[in-house]
């Protein structure tokens, strides 16, 4: 496309001035996401902006997560592209479930999302503006059965072999795409756009239960994959590991030694060295050698330099200079990002992780992910952030400001500060309004094409409100300056509403008839009723008095369902604001629940003839707490709240005597002297 070189007089921008101006006097609309300059030709010359709000409840964490997102076209575009490399960890550990999914799994949605981002940018360059590869690295002992039957002593047997370069791969390709489907596409478990490449890029990503982790080859096998990238593009590897490295290039498993394994431990089966030795077996062992690690920063230092002593994690001795003077790569010309998964890593496993990682990357640290679930976030941030240093600015100075309603908590300073933490690439800062303390300013850096994208938690005011069509904002607007002319433009962010539901409880009493020992019995009280009282602090009432009265019978053992009431509510204080909430007193399940205030509530029973209370058990279902109470304790009682919201009451009654007179016809009324 033919380039266009325009300027912009003093006089074209008054003209534009007055244009606004006349524009808002005659009620004229003026765009607020762009400036409409226009050259000599009729075309647009500055940048497009385009906002959206979003916000969905967390029923997990009580609060509604806000996402603002910020994206657009730039007229001024970078001429800059990128050829990134994820270098991926498959190893053993990596098969970690979480909630029916696998650490891997949460690697592969996190790849998914990192590509999502760069899909977009190739978009709306229509080029190749970003190219990925993808390599994986592990360590994987030769199984006896896949020898020859001679070599054979069991199926479960393995040699130990060296580590080499081949414990790390290219994933079935050993070139960068620009087409991201061929990396994201997920028809055969994510293959490319044919099914003869069905098992590369991420498909062949996999695992085995024996692996170990030599993140030497995996880092040598990225600067391969490196060096067949694009003259002139900026250089990228991202490498994402679960642990430490357990194996290098020419180096054995676990210790290093590469023959004497007589009285080490390494996994399920016997392990056979090159010399067919015999090794020890008692379960899975992972040692580590600083053999190791030194391999690994020394791979990083041909690529980088950087790292001027290595060793010395495992044990001080081993600490040696590097020569980091022959570098192939310069901190401009290479960005080395490090992601390490430490869920489940023990203290002394982050003290050698953080030694080991601390300097294997030249972006200001790695990125240390304690939870699987959040992989995606942090692969598409990581994304965003590289998109950013390729792409052109669509928006200059730009501040949020976003007014928040009085059912929801300001974040705290703490909730700040982490907030500039994990946006700190794209936010320079985040402060509550000095004039409005229900306001929240964010300073942003400049936005480019890449966009910006934010999500923070909202608490409501009152634990216990709930409604329907909540608004989280008052009004949120972005100001910001065109990048091409120095505009000062603004735009509305829409409004998004979330429902909150009510939050229920529910109490469960259960009557049982016991021996002298507590000790459940088979007996059947007949048609005796047993009133069982909850007398409280309700604390939704202006009073705090309140009472709900449980009528319950005793049967035999194999009628027991009979002996059991219950009572699901809604929970409330006196402060819960329920103005919103007709929607949900007209719908299942909260048709059929009344309002219950937290507060603390008194357990009492009406005790009828010929039977005496023996004790009373409490059982707080949700942190699996409980109390016993016997007959002569004073206070018995429950607490109902946020933190106690199913309880089960077991009321034990002891039969004392059957010498009553009754009036009933179906009982005989006859003495018996020798009961007492």
């Amino acid at each position: 496309m033919k380039k266009r070189s325009i300027k912009f007089t003093k006089q074209k921008i008054k003209l534009l001035a007055l244009f606004v101006s006349v524009a808002l006097l005659l009620g004229v609309p003026v765009s607020s996401s762009k400036a409409d300059i226009i050259d000599g030709n009729g075309g647009q010359v500055s940048s497009e902006v385009k906002v959206d709000k979003t916000a969905k409840y967390n029923a997990y964490k009580n609060t509604a997560d806000v996402t603002l997102q910020v994206d657009g076209k730039a007229f001024e575009k970078k001429e800059i592209k990128a050829d990134i490399v994820l270098c991926v960890d498959t190893s053993g550990s990596m098969n970690k479930k979480i909630d029916e999914k696998t650490r891997l799994d949460y690697t592969k949605e996190g790849i998914k999302k990192f590509c999502s981002e760069f899909k977009k940018i190739n978009s709306i360059n229509n080029d190749d503006r970003v190219m990925v590869s993808l390599c994986q690295f592990n360590y994987n002992p030769i199984k006896m059965a896949d020898k020859s039957a001679d070599e054979k002593i069991g199926e479960d047997e393995f040699y130990i072999n060296l580590g080499s370069i081949e414990d790390a791969n290219d994933c079935g390709q050993s070139f960068f795409t620009s087409n991201m489907d061929d990396i994201i596409d997920t028809r055969n478990e994510i293959s490319v756009n044919d099914d003869i490449n069905k098992d590369k890029f991420i498909g062949k990503l996999s695992t085995k239960s024996y692996a170990g982790t030599n993140t030497e080859a995996g880092i040598r096998k990225a600067e391969e994959i490196l060096s067949k990238g694009r003259e002139g593009a900026e250089k990228y590897i991202v490498l994402f590991t679960d642990g430490l490295p357990t194996i290098s290039i020419n180096n054995a498993y676990g210790n290093g030694d590469k023959y004497n394994h007589e009285n080490e431990s390494y996994g399920l089966g016997t392990w056979k060295d090159k010399k067919h030795t015999s090794v020890k077996i008692s379960g899975y062992k992972s040692e580590y050698s600083d053999i190791h690690f030194i391999n690994a920063q020394e791979a990083y230092n041909e690529l980088l330099g950087g790292i001027s002593e290595v060793g010395g994690i495992v044990k001080a001795s081993t600490k040696q200079f590097s020569n980091i003077s022959k570098s192939k790569y310069s901190n401009e010309e290479l960005k080395f990002y490090t992601i390490a998964a430490t869920a489940g890593l023990n203290d002394g496993e982050r003290t050698k992780l953080n030694k080991f990682l601390g300097n294997l990357n030249n972006t200001g640290g790695y990125i240390d992910v304690n939870d699987d679930e959040k992989l995606k976030e942090v692969f598409e941030q990581m994304a965003m952030d590289i998109n950013r240093e390729i792409s052109s600015d669509i928006a200059k100075s730009p501040v949020i400001y976003d007014i928040i309603p009085k059912q929801f908590e300001m974040p705290t300073n703490e909730d700040i500060a982490a907030l500039k933490e994990k946006y700190k690439n794209s936010i320079d800062d985040i402060i509550i309004s000095p004039e409005d303390n229900r306001k929240i300013v964010f300073k942003l850096k400049n936005i480019t094409e890449a966009g910006f994208k934010a999500t923070y938690s909202l608490k409501p005011s009152n634990y216990y409100f709930y409604g329907e069509n909540i608004p989280t904002n008052v009004s949120a607007v972005l100001n910001y300056k065109d990048p091409i002319n120095d505009t000062e433009l603004n735009i509305d962010f829409p409004v998004p509403n979330v429902t909150i539901p009510p939050k229920t409880g529910k109490v469960e009493v259960e009557k049982k008839i016991v021996d002298s020992n507590g000790i459940w019995i088979d007996s059947n009280s007949g048609d005796e009723t047993f009133p069982i009282l909850l007398q409280g602090n309700d604390l939704s009432r202006k009073n705090n008095k309140c009472s709900y009265n449980f009528n319950m019978i005793a049967e035999p053992k194999a009628n027991s369902e009979s002996n059991t009431k219950s009572m699901e509510f809604i929970m409330k204080d006196y402060d819960t604001d329920i103005n919103n909430a007709e929607s949900f007193s007209e719908n299942a399940p909260y048709n059929k629940m009344g309002w219950v205030g937290v507060g603390t509530y008194d357990v009492s029973e009406i005790v009828p003839m010929n039977y005496t209370l023996h004790s009373i058990e409490v059982y707080y279902l949700d942190d699996n707490k409980s109390e016993v109470y016997n007959a002569s304790d004073a206070n018995k009682n429950i607490t109902i709240d946020e933190q106690h919201k199913n309880i089960k009451i077991v009321v034990n009654n002891e039969k004392v005597n059957d010498n009553y007179w009754y009036d009933k016809e179906h009982v005989d009324n006859n003495y018996d002297s020798s009961k007492k």
